[in-house]
């Protein structure tokens, strides 16, 4: 026919070339069909992270990486399951490593796994939540075997890390830490419609810089809509998500067999264990997390057996006895046993609706051992305060008893000297005693100032007023009348009254710091406390609370005065 192109020399051309070499187009990858049109293009590379490890190639021959990997690199296999291999690969294009996962070659023809295996990638793919591994790509290698692509997670698995601890109660605050992240990542997929059905360390991965990934979503079960599962559901607040589909919703391949076990044991809920398929939902999950989190503060997992079949007998049983036995001689505290204990619970009317309840719960216990601590300090800084003024009151009686003495010894040694040194002294004690006066009415103006300060101000005047008190020490000697002695007694109070009425500041403040809820004022115990610390009585037998109020003030009052 004219004008139509006879192409079938070229197409030899390309199956023979394709038979040597691969598919042409397929292994080109974007940059260099971009170079090819318009000339050389920028690959840009950033330095790696040395912290974290991605597991090391521990099959570089492996026979399930394909002959034709289209425009990956593959290096070889880094982990297997029972229904992939796990290669490590490199996106040329984007200069990033990643994992690329792929069906077995000895499942290729059974269409149940493969259709398991592109709903895990789906599944994946619509999970977009930084707990989960993003998934990049789905398709298929020449060999029609189905992969997707995904990050390559850098880092060290929850079970590494927790078999690398001293002991089970060693570093709770970061572990709690984690498996919070672990709950509101499996409180996302809830929310999706989702449960994960294999919760337990080893499927946590903790990255080098504290990210926190759930991982391997292969028995992952897409919740049908409506139905009894979804009856309870629909009757709580829950957030506004969308429901995943898969090629499998609503199919007959979505129908697990009856009596069918999916999961790990030591991990399972009793009616995931007993292959009750129909019984499981998010609460199956929430049983796992509780078993992690029994792991967490007893070092080991829900069930422990010496076999296999033991641990899985007690996991249809629901038996948790060793479990709570060792949960209650953990020494955990009483609101996080209990979270476990909740959890843990034999049938699933008795657990935790879903994960964000648990997650909730666990924020909940988080901050309330943060106010704990914040009270703490709060007292420790009041007990040092007090500590530190008794010390102050405690250096400043010892300096004016021995200002005294050497005071009255001077005066006696007035009176007892006599002949021609009379003169001489009289001249001397005239000095003196002008010198002490001098420093004697500093000690009594910054009182003053200490009276009328609070604060930095009030503690600043009222060293200054010690400080003057030792120049005056420094002069005791013969010489200073005896009025001196009792300016010194005088001032020795006012500094006795100003540190007490520091003390009672700083107590009053505690007080209100201390209080429990943000906006509330501190108890009345709190402040009678401090006023008893004080020397104030706040308890007279007054008429009314009005009057007791003013009495306290007037005795603040007299305190105050005294300076």
């Amino acid at each position: 026919m004219a004008g139509r192109r006879d192409d079938s020399s070229g197409d030899t051309l390309d199956r023979g070339l394709a038979a040597a070499f691969g598919p042409g187009p397929a292994s080109r990858g974007a940059l260099a069909t971009l170079a090819a049109s318009i000339g050389s293009v920028p690959r840009v590379l950033l330095r790696d992270t040395e912290a974290g490890h991605d597991g090391p190639v521990v099959k570089p021959a492996s026979t399930e990486v394909p002959d034709a990997p289209g425009r990956y690199q593959l290096f070889g296999e880094i982990a297997r399951g029972g229904m992939g291999a796990v290669l490590k690969g490199r996106d040329t294009d984007l200069g990033r490593d990643l994992a690329v996962k792929v069906l077995l070659e000895q499942h290729r023809g059974n269409p149940d796994l493969v259709r398991r295996f592109v709903e895990e990638a789906q599944i994946g793919g619509q999970l977009q939540h930084p707990g989960i591994v993003p998934v990049y790509e789905l398709g298929t290698f020449p060999d029609r075997r189905p992969y997707f692509a995904m990050k390559l997670v850098k880092g060290r698995t929850l079970a590494a890390l927790l078999d690398a601890r001293g002991g089970p109660s060693e570093d709770w605050a970061r572990f709690l830490g984690i498996f919070g992240q672990v709950c509101q990542t499996v409180a996302y997929a809830h929310a999706r419609g989702v449960i994960h059905r294999d919760l337990k360390p080893s499927n946590v991965m903790v990255g080098a810089f504290g990210e926190v990934q759930v991982m391997d979503w292969g028995l992952a079960k897409v919740l049908k809509e409506g139905g009894d599962v979804d009856d309870e559901r629909s009757q709580g607040e829950r957030p506004d998500a969308s429901v995943i589909r898969t090629v499998r919703s609503g199919s007959a391949a979505d129908a697990s067999q009856a009596g069918s076990v999916l999961g790990t044991p030591a991990y399972m809920a009793p009616e995931q264990a007993a292959g009750d398929v129909d019984a499981v939902d998010e609460r199956a999950d929430v049983f796992g997390l509780g078993s992690i989190l029994c792991e967490i503060l007893t070092g080991r997992p829900a069930y422990t057996g010496r076999t296999g079949h033991e641990v899985l007998r007690k996991a249809a049983r629901g038996d948790t006895a060793d479990a709570l036995a060792r949960l209650e001689a953990s020494g955990a505290d009483a609101d996080l046993l209990a979270l476990a204990r909740h959890c843990l619970a034999p049938e699933p009317s008795g657990r935790p609706r879903e994960a964000g309840v648990v997650a909730g719960r666990l924020t909940d216990h988080l901050s309330g051992v943060q106010e704990r601590l914040r009270r703490a300090e709060v007292s420790r800084a009041a007990e040092s305060a007090r500590a530190e003024g008794a010390e102050a009151r405690a250096r400043a009686e010892r300096r004016a008893r021995r200002l005294t003495a050497g005071l009255a010894a001077s005066v006696l040694a007035l009176v007892v000297a006599g002949g021609g040194a009379a003169s001489w002294l009289a001249q001397q004690r005239q000095a003196r005693g002008l010198e002490v006066a001098r420093w004697l009415d500093r000690a009594d103006a910054a009182l003053d100032r200490a009276g009328r300060e609070e604060g930095p101000g009030a503690a600043a005047a009222t060293e200054e007023a010690r400080v003057a008190l030792g120049r005056v020490e420094g002069l005791a000697g013969p010489g200073p009348e005896a009025a001196a002695v009792a300016r010194v007694g005088a001032i020795q109070g006012r500094l006795a009254a100003a540190s007490r009425l520091s003390d009672l500041r700083a107590d009053l403040e505690a007080a209100r710091l201390g209080s429990g809820d943000i906006g509330a004022g501190p108890t009345d115990a709190a402040y009678a406390a401090a006023f008893r610390r004080a020397g104030l009585d706040p308890d007279l037998d007054e008429p009314t609370a009005v009057s007791k109020s003013c009495s306290i003030h007037r005795q603040l009052f007299h305190l105050e005065r005294n300076l």
